[in-house]
């Protein structure tokens, strides 16, 4: 009897120590399992927030060169009209020079021809 007890104790043992081990090896898979699927989470993550970095870099990127081309666009347009005003002011300044030179030139004649019936 005595003998018995003892096998059954061991066997109880052996079997507790068994039913420990695979408790512990399952508990280990979940961990595992659990550590996998938060490094795929954070793998997703990079992946997600890669893209949506790359999108906001093209979107600021997008912005600046649209701001660039504005700015381009409205130097040129200023230009232009500088342009158009210096011309027009050289013109303006010619036409003025002109008339100046007409009237001396008309006076001069008048004054001929007064001193000439005279």
């Amino acid at each position: 009897r005595c003998i018995q007890k003892m096998t059954r104790n061991a066997c109880a043992v052996a079997f507790l120590e068994w039913a420990e081990l695979v408790e512990s090896r399952r508990r280990d898979d979940v961990a595992t399992r659990r550590l996998m699927e938060i490094s795929l989470r954070r793998s997703m993550n990079r992946v997600v927030y890669a893209s949506f970095a790359g999108w906001a870099n093209e979107t600021s990127e997008r912005r600046r060169r649209r701001v660039i081309v504005r700015r381009c666009v409205a130097k040129l347009a200023r230009r232009a009209r500088e342009e158009a005003f210096y011309d027009w002011r050289d013109a303006a300044g010619d036409a003025a020079r002109l008339r100046l030179a007409l009237r001396r030139s008309l006076t001069r004649l008048t004054q001929r021809v007064a001193y000439a019936a005279f």
